[in-house]
């Protein structure tokens, strides 16, 4: 039902960062940070969450089922051709990419990218100069968006959006970066290390210069700003914001914002210095 007439240009999520966006609310949280996007144009919300972006004068539609409708639109959206990006492909000199690599013809490349054996990278990444790619590891593939329809059938929607590695970015073997939902891309700053056998989700951004140990789970929309350090076999939930210069111990699971400079651990992590006295005098 459409409660008030409006027009929007893309689809994003609370967090959109380019203006006319549609984003689907189920739950208050979100819906205020959509109202105080001003990137946010349009809403489509259940039912109990109509009288609070009516009250905001905002264009709006109503749906018992706002998140299967707003991805049953970008579905048909993708497959229309609606969210292809606009896209000139290139290639860098003196690049090294093993014959037995997978490169999607819709790349960008920068200069000297070495790309070793079993690597797939998917349409529409972009790759920074000097970049390495390491046996097995997977650029740009879809991630798990869960998505259940009246029936009860699961349905299965591939990613509009791309991966973005900067400059020197070193990703090594057997890791997977999911492709972004939206127009924004999954992005490894420059500078940055990728461990062995990591899933860096969709939406995620990197900083520079940050490190992501072997292992580690780092779920949709996570933050790391600019130096910070994520060790071996740490879990990090999704939306979490790891801030500059932080660091996470390995085997941790992190589940709220880790602050500039702050060290953590544990499960769930907290600081580190506090959790290893803790130990000590529980030990004694």
């Amino acid at each position: 039902m459409v409660g008030r007439d409006g027009a929007f240009e893309r689809l994003d999520s609370s967090a959109a960062n380019r203006s006319g966006a549609l984003i689907y609310c189920t739950q208050v949280n979100f819906l205020n940070l959509g109202l105080a996007n001003e990137n946010v144009s349009a809403f489509l919300v259940s039912p109990e969450l109509e009288e609070r972006v009516k009250s905001a004068g905002k264009p709006y539609v109503v749906s018992s089922t706002p998140r299967l409708d707003f991805f049953r639109l970008y579905q048909q959206l993708h497959v229309e051709g609606w969210l292809e990006p606009a896209w000139e492909p290139s290639m860098g000199v003196d690049c090294r990419i093993h014959p037995d690599a997978t490169v999607s013809p819709k790349v960008r490349l920068g200069d000297r990218v070495v790309i070793e054996a079993g690597a797939r990278i998917g349409d529409h990444c972009v790759i920074g100069d000097d970049v390495y790619i390491g046996q097995n590891a997977v650029i740009g593939a879809d991630g798990l968006m869960p998505v259940i329809d009246e029936e009860g059938k699961a349905l299965r929607f591939p990613h509009a959006g791309s991966v973005h590695l900067g400059d020197r970015v070193v990703v090594l073997a057997g890791t997977c970066i999911v492709k972004s939902v939206f127009g924004r891309p999954t992005t490894v700053g420059d500078d940055s290390y990728i461990g062995l056998l990591t899933n860096i989700g969709h939406d995620v951004i990197i900083g520079r210069r940050c490190v992501v140990g072997g292992n580690c789970v780092l779920a949709g929309a996570v933050v790391l700003e600019d130096g910070a350090e994520v060790w071996a076999s740490t879990s990090v939930a999704q939306g979490t914001r790891i801030k500059a210069g932080a660091k996470v111990h390995m085997g941790s699971v992190v589940v709220q914002t880790v602050e500039a400079g702050e060290a953590v651990s544990g499960n769930y992590a907290y600081n580190h210095r506090k959790r290893t006295l803790d130990h000590l005098r529980k030990s004694k």
